[in-house]
């Protein structure tokens, strides 16, 4: 299941802690956001959630008998970067902003029978713009260090 973060903060439902952006709920994680249900309904009314309506991956791709086992036991949600078709996939890549959770989704792509280029390139992408948003704060502070030595 993906749950959008629209708010600039986490929000915590129940046991589940969302990021702002794009969260992937396992199992557990979606059986717990399920127990508040309430509280999660006020939060999507009020614009601070959104639970996007995603389709899953060709059955082509993945290994046939795995996705059937999986659809049995999750009832349709989508827990793993490698349930979606590749669209929905890269839209919820370029929307997260955790570095941990694209490494995540990497791990899930490549373990596919046949990964998707498109889908690991966005992955590979957005880690990269996360790292230079990261190391341009760092390197701003050191430049202004040697301004000060100069004068």
């Amino acid at each position: 299941m993906i749950v959008k973060n629209k708010s600039k903060r986490c929000v915590r439902v129940s046991k589940v802690v969302l990021k702002p952006g794009s969260n992937l709920l396992n199992k557990e994680q979606v059986s717990d956001f399920n127990k508040s249900i309430d509280f999660v309904e006020d939060l999507i009314e009020n614009g601070v959630l959104e639970v996007p309506e995603l389709t899953k991956a060709e059955p082509s791709k993945p290994a046939p008998e795995k996705k059937a086992e999986e659809t049995e036991e999750e009832d349709g949600d989508i827990t793993s970067v490698a349930d979606m078709n590749a669209k929905d996939a890269i839209a919820l890549v370029e929307d997260t902003v955790d570095k941990s959770d694209l490494e995540l989704y990497l791990e899930q792509e490549t373990g596919r029978d046949e990964p998707r280029v498109t889908v690991v390139r966005a992955i590979e992408k957005q880690v990269n713009v996360i790292e230079e948003a990261q190391g341009g704060e760092g390197d701003q502070g050191d430049e202004d260090d040697g301004a000060e030595d100069e004068e």
